[in-house]
């Protein structure tokens, strides 16, 4: 085997997240861990989480960063959208590689010419229950049966940013539970030629709120569930509200 040297370079802190991502990744290349030569592709759920992934290989394989005196790396580490080469210019990209793992969300972020230099397809699991637990324990961490179930239902992007140093697990989750849940996106109707939408507008105040709550009554309110209510024509607008203000 060539003789490889290590490259300095900055690694990700040592933390329940880092720690669980090893073990996820770890479970899927075991059968590769004594493979000298090989091009995996690993298949993940959330593209957001993909540097801890990345990061967590290097940790396992490779966690010097090693590369040969010719610069041959011992492992090379890449999201698949991020490589366009093609043709003579992959041949030669992967000749200078002896083992390489690209992760990738979609099948089809795969080009036909980079799927041809892969040995296995692989698809990852997130940390599981079990994961977060044996991470915690690595790391120094409680983490409860009933946290670790928790944890495994996150984003692993999301657990991160809640849990700085110094901070337990439970007051990250408290925060986490705590985030303002995002609001679903209105489905607005498409609108027919001179139509007019309750929500843009403007000065009709008690009437306008009137109006967005009522469901039915009017021929030419659409009532549609999950989409905003519409008034057939310009001139039925006043016409309209002149009628519910003296209602």
């Amino acid at each position: 085997m060539d003789q490889f040297l290590p490259r300095r370079i900055e690694k990700r802190p040592y933390n329940l997240v880092t720690a669980a991502a090893a073990l996820a990744v770890k479970g899927v290349i075991r059968p590769f861990m004594n493979t000298e030569n090989f091009v995996l592709t690993i298949k993940i759920p959330d593209r957001e989480d993909i540097d801890f992934y990345k990061s967590a290989v290097h940790d396992v394989l490779d966690p010097y960063h090693m590369m040969d005196d010719d610069g041959r790396r011992a492992l090379f580490v890449d999201d698949a959208t991020d490589i366009s080469a093609s043709g003579w210019e992959l041949v030669r990209k992967f000749a200078k590689i002896s083992r390489a793992i690209l992760f990738h969300v979609e099948e089809d972020e795969l080009t036909t010419q980079l799927a041809l230099t892969v040995d296995k397809s692989l698809v990852l699991t997130p940390p599981g229950r079990f994961q977060f637990r044996a991470a915690g324990r690595a790391v120094g961490l409680h983490v409860t049966d009933e946290e670790a179930t928790y944890l495994a239902s996150q984003a692993l992007c999301d657990i991160q940013l809640p849990l700085r140093p110094g901070r337990s697990v439970s007051d990250a989750i408290f925060i986490l539970r705590s985030r303002p849940k995002e609001e679903p996106e209105v489905q607005r109707s498409v609108l027919e030629p001179g139509a007019i939408d309750l929500h843009e507008l403007h000065g009709y105040g008690a009437a306008k709120d009137w109006g967005l709550q009522k469901n039915r009554g009017l021929l030419h309110v659409q009532c549609i569930t999950g989409t905003r209510h519409v008034i057939g024509s310009k001139k039925l607008r006043s016409d309209y509200f002149s009628l519910t203000v003296n209602a």
